[in-house]
């Protein structure tokens, strides 16, 4: 079976995993082998939530996170907020996100103890933003 984006699907038999149409998974930061693993196991559009992690470029972020989409799966990054030093930043990084590789976004607090800027919960995004 042929997905929107062109690529073949090779499991498409009943018994597969991607007869199920509920199916996430997350990951982080998945090579391009995995991402072509998940998609020839996973139904077209399935959400891969792809983790943020501290020392990650968003340059990487973003890019595994194209390579997801153009697999015919849906990215959806953590954004972790104590990551960013302001919402500026925030705004920029999901705009380009949105833009180049039509992701979703879960809203996290994230990891660090201490923030890198004036946001120290999910919630000081939220706030700003909406």
């Amino acid at each position: 079976m042929r997905a929107a984006n062109g690529l073949v699907k090779k499991n498409q038999n009943p018994g597969s995993l991607s007869s199920y149409n509920s199916w996430s998974i997350e990951a982080m930061l998945p090579s391009k082998a995995n991402v072509v693993t998940l998609a020839d196991i996973l139904s077209p559009g399935s959400e891969v939530y792809l983790s943020t992690l501290p020392d990650a470029a968003h340059d990487q972020q973003i890019k595994t996170a194209r390579l997801v989409y153009l697999h015919g799966l849906k990215p959806i990054l953590h954004l972790a907020a104590r990551y960013y030093s302001d919402t500026a930043a925030v705004e920029a990084y999901i705009t380009r996100a949105v833009e180049e590789a039509n992701v979703d976004s879960l809203l996290i607090a994230g990891d660090l103890n201490q923030a890198r800027g004036n946001l120290s919960s999910s919630y000081d995004i939220l706030k700003t933003l909406i």
